[in-house]
């Protein structure tokens, strides 16, 4: 659909094609209740274009079941699923996926050959609301790869779920960002590598800011089969306001390694849990920075380069 405006396509499977729906040239498109499927490239692909996702479904496709490109926007409502690709949903070039605020609504990817979301190059992912849910499982490569500047908002008692992928549950590479605050949800269990993998001049964040919202905020790293958390390459991670728990991972708890920095602020209504993993709890190294208080903590482990202050010391 090339330069076309306000067009509507309802109940249809589309099939077998090159490229299953395309729009492109500013076009606008809304898109209900359909599937795409058993197309040679991607399923559906947004070129700086506008389009309405509603309650639909990208499988089997060749390359992408949904590519967002070139400056386009969409928008997502109901349920919006994208599985047995080769990766599940794809967002590039400064172009946006969200749902509107104040409006609950799914977008899923699960058993797709690589990861099940990609954002990457000044792209942006928003949930603006309660109800709004982001879930990635069972994915061969990470459920939610964030890199090259992107960013992920996860607002207003959102929720982000990471479970069961083959690499890391959410990963960020490049100087991007995964930014969280006001009663949000944010689980990775039971992923092959990393519950939550923070690298390269990134930054993960959970905190109070707009303070709108009653609920409180839970981040959940635990069963994963390398560390729950980790911040390495100058990366860093703060969360404060917030539950968080990180147990029974293979590696540790939480490690922060090659000048990263980690704050971890817990509270008698918002405890911070570190304890029973694989190797240590907590494992400073390599120039790495924490601020730790009221966290409970099974074992700390760091080496001489490390600075830490707070209510722990390292031993």
């Amino acid at each position: 659909m090339d330069s076309a405006h306000n067009v509507t396509v309802t109940g249809l499977t589309v099939r077998n094609g090159g490229i299953g729906v395309h729009v492109v040239g500013g076009a606008s498109l809304v898109l209900r209740h359909t599937t795409v499927e058993h197309n040679t490239n991607q399923g559906i692909l947004i070129t700086s274009s506008q389009a309405q996702l509603i309650d639909s479904t990208a499988r089997h496709n060749g390359t992408m079941g949904i590519m967002v490109v070139a400056g386009a926007s969409v928008n997502f409502f109901g349920t919006v699923v994208s599985h047995d690709n080769f990766w599940g949903i794809v967002i590039l070039g400064s172009s946006t996926l969200s749902a509107p605020f104040g409006t609950p609504a799914t977008v899923r990817t699960h058993h797709n050959v690589r990861d099940g979301m990609l954002v990457s190059g000044g792209a942006q992912i928003a949930l603006l609301a309660a109800g709004q849910v982001l879930e990635t499982h069972d994915n061969g490569g990470s459920g939610l790869l964030i890199a090259s500047s992107a960013t992920v908002l996860v607002l207003f008692g959102s929720t982000v779920d990471a479970q069961n992928n083959q690499v890391h549950g959410i990963a960020l590479f490049a100087s991007a960002a995964l930014n969280a605050s006001d009663g949000v949800t944010i689980r990775a269990k039971g992923n092959a590598q990393d519950g939550i993998h923070v690298a390269q001049n990134t930054a993960f964040g959970v905190t109070i800011f707009f303070g709108l919202v009653p609920l409180p905020q839970v981040v959940e790293a635990s069963d994963n089969g390398g560390h729950g958390l980790s911040a390495s390459a100058g990366a860093s991670i703060a969360v404060d306001s917030t539950i968080l728990t990180s147990r029974h991972n293979g590696g540790a708890g939480l490690l922060v390694d090659d000048g990263s920095t980690a704050t971890l602020v817990g509270t008698p209504g918002t405890p911070v849990t570190l304890t029973e993993n694989g190797r240590n709890d907590i494992l400073l190294s390599f120039g790495s920075r924490a601020t730790l208080v009221g966290t409970t903590i099974g074992t700390l482990t760091c080496d001489p380069t490390v600075l830490i202050r707070g209510t722990v010391a390292c031993p």
